[in-house]
Parts: structure tokens; C-alpha cells; sequence
């Protein structure tokens, strides 16, 4: 029983994450262009906009990766991916950089 509550508490924590990512980079989009000297409503919306089209586009092959090998093996790639997409994001030195690392860390999104 012990392990079920692990297992729920780690799929919540990741799904708060995702929540919390997408929410924090939406209300930050005006930092992130007078950061980049970028107008908001050009090229800083692709951010979120790669973010959407590489979930929207993986959404049903990754659920059938899931169904193939198992949702577990899935689930910790993806956390993994969407760390690594976070740390990148953290490091991107242009704008260009950063909408492929969110589009990267769009992958990992399940």
C-alpha cells in the first residue's frame, strides 16, 4: 500500500510541474522579450507555440510507446527529458535557442 501512495504522489508532483511550467513561461513572456529585445506578439509567442505543436504532435505516439513498454519506463524518460529541456531552457543564450529547448522539453510532456 506504501508504494501506491509513492507512485501517486510522483505522478502528481510531475503533473503540478507541467502546470507549473506552462503558467510561469505565459506570465513570464514579457521578461523574456525585453531580455531577448524582442516585441511581445512576434517571435517570443513561438516559446509556448513550439511547446503546444511538439505535444500536440507526440500526444498519441508516445501513448502508444506506453501501451508497448509500459507506462513506468515512459513516464521516468520523460521526467528526465523534461529536466534536461528545463536546464536548457535555463541556459539559453537567444531566443532561437530557447524555443528549441521548450520545444525539446515539449516532448517530455505526458
Amino acid at each position: 500500500m506504501k508504494g501506491k501512495w509513492a507512485v501517486l504522489g510522483l505522478v502528481a508532483l510531475g503533473t503540478f510541474m507541467t502546470t507549473l511550467d506552462a503558467s510561469i513561461v505565459n506570465i513570464s513572456l514579457p521578461s523574456i522579450a525585453r531580455t531577448f529585445h524582442t516585441p511581445i506578439g512576434g517571435a517570443v509567442e513561438w516559446v509556448i507555440i513550439a511547446y503546444l505543436v511538439v505535444i500536440a504532435a507526440t500526444l498519441l505516439t508516445f501513448g502508444r510507446l506506453s501501451d508497448l513498454v509500459g507506462r513506468k519506463p515512459v513516464w521516468m524518460a520523460g521526467f528526465a527529458i523534461f529536466t534536461l529541456g528545463s536546464i536548457c531552457c535555463g541556459a539559453a543564450g537567444s531566443l532561437p535557442q530557447l524555443v528549441v529547448a521548450r520545444a525539446f522539453q515539449g516532448l517530455a510532456v505526458r
